[in-house]
């Protein structure tokens, strides 16, 4: 006898329908085959704040799906629990959720060494990251002062000194 065999006839499994199950519609939403996310309704079912600051939002939606936004964007498209969410606003929501995921991962990367803009940006278009969202964190991070090309070129030369010392010509 399998084990999960063994498990399901230990567990005690009444006939009977609880009655806080009762009211409740436990049937998962079926998509058709063909049919796309267009023709699916839907809505907002979560807004929570996302971290300390409260910068930032999460949006979960009926589909289970869930996005890193800003509040700018909340406040921009009006959102709320309950609101309808069309393809236009489904294809912001994504756009801004991967640029915020990319903005993140810049700053783990520079968190770890510093970061010539070229060489960031290779690294997240890597990642999977599109041409936008790796252009969007790249401002965000030169705009606060964490990625500089300048000092970047100062600490690498520094370093090619320190540690393989040559002549100009090959540095």
């Amino acid at each position: 006898m399998k084990l999960t065999e063994q498990l399901l006839k230990q567990m005690d499994f009444s006939q009977e329908t609880p009655e806080w199950l009762k009211e409740r519609n436990t049937d998962s939403q079926v998509r058709e085959e063909n049919s796309s996310s267009q023709n699916v309704n839907l809505f907002i079912t979560a807004i929570s704040k996302r971290g300390t600051s409260g910068s930032g939002l999460t949006v979960g939606l009926s589909d289970g799906s869930s996005f890193f936004i800003s509040t700018a964007l909340y406040e921009q498209n009006q959102l709320d629990i309950n609101s309808d969410v069309n393809q236009e606003l489904l294809d912001k929501l994504e756009i801004e959720s991967e640029a915020i995921h990319a903005l993140h991962k810049a700053g783990d990367l520079i968190s770890r060494a510093e970061q010539s803009s070229g060489g960031l940006y290779l690294k997240l278009k890597k990642k999977g990251f599109s041409d936008y969202a790796c252009n969007y964190a790249l401002e965000k991070v030169i705009s606060m002062k964490l990625l500089d090309d300048e000092r970047f070129a100062e600490l690498w030369i520094s370093s090619r000194l320190r540690k393989h010392p040559e002549g100009k010509s090959m540095l």
